[in-house]
Order: C-alpha cells, then structure tokens, then sequence
C-alpha cells in the first residue's frame, strides 16, 4: 500500500460501526479444504485431519480483498504465514522508519 492508501484505511476503520484507530486492515487465515494430492500429501493435513490449503487473507473494512496468499498447504499454521509474509516485512519497513499506530487487526 501507498501511504495515501494507508491513509485512506486507516480513515474507513475509524468510520466503521466498530471503530479501531490506525488499522489499515484485518487479517485472518482460514482452510480451504482440497483433495489430497499425491505429492507430500502428508503436508495438506490439516489439524482437523482434511487435506487442506491455509489461505491467509487481509481485507479492508468494506472486505475489499487487499490481500491473499494460498501457497501454504493446510499443515501450517497461520504464524508460520505470517512469519514468512512479504506483508510482515513490509509492516516492519514501515515501522521501522518512523511509521506508528498502523495495525492489521
């Protein structure tokens, strides 16, 4: 995102019906069950037992999709994404030069 993106954001959630200050967007992983594939199948299952993707997903607060990453099979759990997301990166970056009070919630 822009900053002038970022602005924008963080002006729609502090107008939603529930309002939360300096969030750019909101942030969720969910599995999308899949059939089991034949390579590493071991790695698709997911902690209910079904072969599965882990999807993470970022909308903003009219749930305009920002973001969506389904690379991971459903083994993984949503830190690990996290933990491996160009987002997260991009979120430090920002932080890190001086950037406060910005939150995917």
């Amino acid at each position: 995102m822009t900053a002038e993106e970022r602005i924008v954001a963080r002006n729609k959630f502090v107008q939603a019906p529930q309002p939360f200050p300096g969030a750019i967007g909101a942030i969720d992983c969910t599995h999308i069950n899949i059939i089991a594939p034949r390579v590493h199948e071991e790695a698709y299952v997911n902690h209910h037992g079904n072969h599965s993707l882990n999807v993470q997903a970022i909308v903003d607060p009219d749930l305009k999709i920002l973001n969506i990453n389904a690379r991971y099979p459903g083994a993984r759990n949503d830190a690990y994404i996290w933990n491996a997301s160009p987002i997260k990166r991009a979120m430090e970056y920002h932080y890190n030069h001086g950037e406060r009070r910005t939150y995917l919630i």
